[in-house]
């Protein structure tokens, strides 16, 4: 393992490193109060956290006085949070709490780049993630999905610093399962992506049959008993049935209905999103297609982890 990799960042690209935070932290703050809340689904995020502030944290948060179920209570209490010190929530505050979990996103994804090719690398994708402007859109949406990319960002991260140091370390497995039961108190079981993400990953690396050293029972038997001051409540309420939070069943049942009606949705707004970056993909396609061993570099054939070593 390179010593840029492993050790720490130099004078130099730590200024870096503040000023490109710092740079995206006043760029992403300017539109901050100018976007009305005008979608459906972030007004309730709104009203949920105006309930907060009214009533403190009873759960489940109601709107209109009838209770909501179908997102765990995070992201609604952080704006609650950050709009305590004016008493109520509005346009000015009620997308703070997703800036900010835009710029631990940033952070993270600097992290992940330095730690699998070194600091430029890191810097590199940090840029452009900031200059997307699909990510700079949604940074300013009053829902808890940035808050969601944020934590699994960093559980990611975490996964990898596990990856690198097998058997994983306490603090590595402890980052990671303290990130996905952020993501469960953010977004409910959508989070759950992360079990066949994190299999996925060690079958083509290290194999499957190192799962055990992650702990997993353990570790997935810790995230859910910190939902229970939530998912209690939810279970215990009227109409759970259909809630994405607490309904294995129905949460499958909506995302399985969005990709049967867009299949190729998320694709396509990948690319858009990532304008003017994607770009990019047609000199690589090109460079690729040219390379005499690209065979190497097909997804059969990931690179080892042992190398970082």
């Amino acid at each position: 393992m390179s010593v840029e990799i492993a050790g720490r960042l130099t004078t130099r690209q730590r200024v870096v490193l503040v000023a490109l935070l710092s740079t995206a932290a006043i760029v992403y703050a300017l539109p901050v109060g100018r976007r009305p809340i005008g979608v459906a689904d972030e007004a309730r995020q709104a009203l949920l956290a105006e309930d907060t502030l009214r009533h403190g944290l009873r759960l489940p948060a109601r709107v209109r006085d009838e209770p909501d179920l179908q997102k765990p209570p995070l992201f609604f209490w952080s704006v609650a949070l950050v709009a305590a010190p004016a008493g109520h929530v509005s346009d000015r505050n009620a997308s703070i709490p997703s800036v900010v979990a835009a710029l631990a996103t940033l952070l993270g994804v600097f992290f992940l780049g330095r730690l699998l090719s070194g600091a430029h690398t890191g810097f590199l994708a940090l840029v452009v993630l900031a200059t997307s402007p699909g990510f700079f859109l949604r940074s300013h949406e009053v829902r808890p999905d940035m808050m969601l990319t944020a934590w699994l960002t960093w559980a990611l991260g975490f996964f990898l610093l596990g990856l690198r140091s097998l058997p994983p370390r306490l603090g590595h497995l402890a980052g990671f399962y303290l990130c996905v039961a952020g993501a469960l108190w953010t977004k409910g079981l959508a989070c759950l992506m992360v079990i066949p993400a994190g299999i996925a990953a060690l079958a083509v690396s290290v194999g499957v049959r190192k799962l055990p050293l992650f702990r997993p029972l353990t570790g997935l038997a810790l995230v859910a008993l910190t939902a229970l001051p939530w998912v209690v409540p939810y279970s215990r309420t009227p109409g759970r049935e259909g809630s994405e939070s607490v309904s294995i069943w129905h949460a499958s049942m909506v995302y399985l209905n969005h990709f049967q009606h867009h299949p190729s949705l998320p694709f396509v707004d990948g690319l858009v999103e990532f304008l003017p970056w994607t770009l990019w993909l047609v000199p690589v396609i090109v460079w690729w297609w040219l390379t005499p061993d690209r065979q190497a570099y097909l997804p059969g054939r990931p690179p080892s982890f042992s190398s970082w070593e």
